[in-house]
């Protein structure tokens, strides 16, 4: 018996596309698509911080970093270099910082415009990095953009981009960022060949900024999660399949890294000895404290990133708002503690906010700031991390549908985007971001001083003189204001109240041991009490005055020289006259005092007062004989 076979009709073949459209594999999803994600937060935030093209130099740092800065300004050189290499200027090693400035000055000169765009050009680039190494990682294109916006886009993050002098912290996450991506290609693969690129890419990241130094306990916390090379999360999926290896291993490979923090930690407390805080200004037991709130502070303005300024002065510590601020950073320890193996990436994002913070709490102490925005750039992204990867496992949990999680998400950083431009308004110029932080930080004597100086500096004495008087109002022993306030009534006319404002300046500075700048006060003021009794034609009282004036900073009298010498190669004044010839005088120029008499009186023989400090300075002189 024959078995009979029935064969199916032919069918029309199937194209390979055709079977994915049907199933719905290759439709657009643009939340799983990283290229597409990573091109919108690239554009994005160049779009969102395109408005610092049109702001100004901040005249806080801004000016010893590139605009008076003659080994950075000038452009690059091979002398450039060499300084770069070996300056510790400004309390810090950082040579790549000053070539990235000094690059700049080659390219654009002294237009702030492009030095601005420039640093948007590279806080979108760290942003862009950031989320490529999370989505090669995780796999989770849509939670790491989101990460990466928060990032970008959050306000804590706008001192960072639109103050110019903070370009050692961009270029430092940037490299700090790359090496990150290296030792994801080195774990892979290990081996010393690698290690030493990894090692390179992280000496690059210090050489930006010493910040850097925490990434060696960075790369353990991510050997943790996700990279997952310790082998202790068996119940979490590893997609990439690391090889795994013991803890002593995992810190032994990176002995060249930490070598390399261990060095960058010595040439730092080198560099900011001039400018750490010592013990008895600021004791180890304030520091504490601040480091404790500080954390605090810094996680409830992640959260609502409001009343920010460019500088938190030290404020009197309260004991309720210290041990709230511990209570809080204990209570969410112990609570991500708890949940380590369960959730991972909870630990990591705590410990990468904690750690990476370490260097610029306020444990050593350099200026005297509480705190700083700046401070937050890196240490803010474990926050979004732990934040964002959580707030996805809640919806899950909730059972609430995607839409809900994106709409959420695009209302959050809608407002932060608002925020953020706001933020950046307040960076136009140095008047509007000091008048912010007097707004936000009252009884700030920094922000006083430097929004009076920056009033000066426009020409609007009238408005600085209140901010003047703040300033000595807060702290009386301060002699700097009463310069500019002696200065600002000079030009008002009020010359009694300018004088007195002068011998102010001298009586508080009558001791030994004057910082340069202390000379340098005491030696205007001094010139300015000079220049008041040559107006009164008491020559004697004004020669007295320019001679202390040169004891304390003789460089300030060369300058005076200098001014009055240009004055008069433009226009003649018995006054310039009459002050140049005092000032040789105080400077031992005897004979070129004499000259500079004689050459008035021969261009205007009427000149009176040029007669009588002639015959106050060399009694038998011939001309005075022959009138």
């Amino acid at each position: 018996m024959k078995t009979r076979v029935i064969s199916r009709p032919r069918q029309k073949p199937v194209l390979r596309m055709e079977r994915r459209i049907n199933s719905g594999e290759n439709q657009f999803r643009p939340w799983n698509s990283p290229k597409f994600l990573g091109f919108v937060l690239l554009v994005l935030t160049v779009f969102l911080y395109s408005p610092v093209r049109n702001h100004a130099f901040i005249y806080y740092d801004d000016n010893v970093y590139v605009i008076d800065n003659p080994q950075v300004n000038t452009g690059m050189s091979w002398e450039t270099l060499r300084w770069a290499l070996t300056s510790t200027e400004h309390a810090n090693w950082h040579p790549l910082t000053w070539l990235s400035h000094a690059f700049d000055c080659q390219l654009f000169g002294l237009e702030p415009g492009s030095h601005h765009l420039v640093n948007v050009a590279l806080h979108a680039a760290n942003a862009v990095l950031l989320f490529m190494l999370l989505v090669m990682a995780t796999g989770a294109a849509g939670r790491s953009f989101v990460v990466a916006a928060l990032f970008a886009w959050h306000p804590l993050n706008v001192e960072s981009v639109a103050w110019i002098a903070e370009r050692k912290n961009l270029l430092c996450i940037f490299f700090f960022l790359t090496t990150l991506g290296l030792y994801g290609w080195y774990a892979r693969k290990p081996g010393w060949r690698r290690m030493l690129v990894v090692s390179g890419s992280f000496l690059l990241a210090l050489a930006s900024k010493p910040m850097a130094v925490t990434l060696p306990f960075v790369l353990l916390l991510l050997d943790y999660w996700p990279l997952q090379r310790l082998g202790l999360l068996r119940e979490v999926h590893s997609r990439l399949g690391l090889p795994t290896r013991s803890v002593r291993d995992l810190v032994l490979e990176k002995i060249p890294l930490f070598a390399l923090s261990t060095a960058s930690c010595g040439i730092t407390l080198f560099a900011q000895k001039t400018a750490m805080q010592s013990l008895q200004s600021f004791p180890l037991a304030t520091r504490l404290a601040n480091a404790i709130t500080s954390y605090a502070i810094y996680l409830w303005r992640t959260v609502w990133p409001t009343g920010l300024a460019v500088y938190y002065p030290v404020s009197a510590m309260h004991f309720w708002r210290l041990a709230a601020a511990a209570t809080l950073i204990c209570a969410v320890s112990l609570l991500i503690w708890a949940q380590r193996s369960t959730r991972p990436y909870l630990i990591v994002g705590w410990l990468w906010f904690l750690g990476t913070l370490v260097p610029v709490i306020g444990i050593v102490q350099v200026g005297d700031q509480a705190m700083a925005d700046r401070y937050a750039y890196l240490p803010l992204s474990g926050l979004f991390l732990a934040g964002v990867w959580g707030g996805v496992e809640l919806l899950e949990r909730l059972r609430a549908p995607v839409s809900l999680g994106w709409a959420a998400t695009a209302v959050l950083l809608g407002i932060l985007c608002l925020l953020t431009v706001q933020q950046l308004g307040y960076w136009e110029n140095d008047v509007t971001l000091w008048s912010h932080a007097l707004q936000v930080t009252p009884q700030n004597e920094t922000a006083e001083s430097q929004l009076a100086a920056a009033f000066v500096f426009r020409g609007d004495h009238d408005s600085a003189l209140p901010h003047l008087l703040n300033v000595v109002r807060m702290d009386p022993t301060n002699i700097a204001p009463h310069v500019s306030i002696g200065a600002a009534y000079m030009i008002q006319g009020r010359k009694q109240e300018a004088i007195d404002q002068f011998e102010a300046v001298v009586r508080l500075s009558d001791h030994d041991g004057l910082s340069p700048r202390d000379r340098n006060l005491r030696s205007t003021a001094l010139l300015n009490l000079g220049f008041s009794d040559v107006a009164a034609s008491d020559y004697a009282r004004a020669l007295g005055h320019f001679r202390q004036a040169k004891k304390a900073d003789p460089g300030m009298v060369a300058q005076a020289i200098r001014a009055d010498e240009r004055a008069l190669a433009s226009e003649n004044s018995e006054s310039d006259y009459l002050e140049l010839a005092l000032l040789l005088q105080a400077a031992g120029q005897e004979e070129a005092a004499v000259s500079v008499l004689e050459h008035a009186i021969t261009t205007n023989p009427r000149y009176e007062e040029s007669y009588r400090l002639l015959s106050y300075l060399k009694p038998n002189h011939v001309l005075l004989q022959r009138r």
